[in-house]
């Protein structure tokens, strides 16, 4: 990755590319109706995401690529202990995990048994909602479309692995 992210003391976030000199890629400036400022900034181990966290407890992931915002994760805010506002903690912590199983012998479930495990536990209602997609095609277009092409988008490779972004506030808390 030759990437470098720099957060600015005015909240922008600058995106530059390392190449025998410092070259801008793209800069990211706080809006106006964000009232949380950059804490904390962390690259997915495969260098396309980065995660912002803000000071008002929302992360922010973006498309390194293309600048565009993939997901906003938003705290539920908490009640103050010295009164009765809720607040939300500021991100001041994260980081990125990369497992990779290599032998799938080594995995806790097998495929039936991790059916079986999510079925009977509906995770989905404990996870955020995800953003819809922006480019939704009908399947028969999408088929077309890569039946014209090398068929490399065909290429269904089972990976073992996952990027967990672990987030963790100023409470003391830790996210996943």
């Amino acid at each position: 990755m030759d990437l470098i992210a720099v957060c600015t003391v005015s909240g922008s976030v600058w995106v530059a590319r390392w190449y025998n000199a410092l070259e801008k890629i793209w800069t990211l400036t706080p809006s106006l109706d964000d009232k949380g400022k950059v804490e904390t900034l962390a690259w997915r181990p495969d260098g396309k995401v980065i995660a912002i966290g803000y000071s008002n407890g929302i992360i922010r992931l973006y498309n390194v690529d293309k600048l565009e915002m993939i997901h906003e994760l938003i705290q539920k805010p908490i009640e103050s202990n010295n009164s009765l506002h809720l607040i939300c903690a500021g991100i001041n912590c994260l980081h990125w995990v990369h497992e990779t199983c290599a032998n799938s012998d080594h995995m806790i479930f097998g495929q039936q048994e991790a059916n079986n495990f999510l079925s009977a536990h509906p995770i989905q209602k404990y996870l955020p909602r995800l953003n819809t997609l922006a480019r939704v095609q009908p399947i028969s277009k999408l088929l077309r479309n890569i039946s014209e092409t090398d068929g490399d988008e065909m290429d269904d490779e089972t990976t073992n692995s996952i990027d967990l972004l672990l987030a963790g506030d100023a409470h003391g808390n830790l996210h996943l």
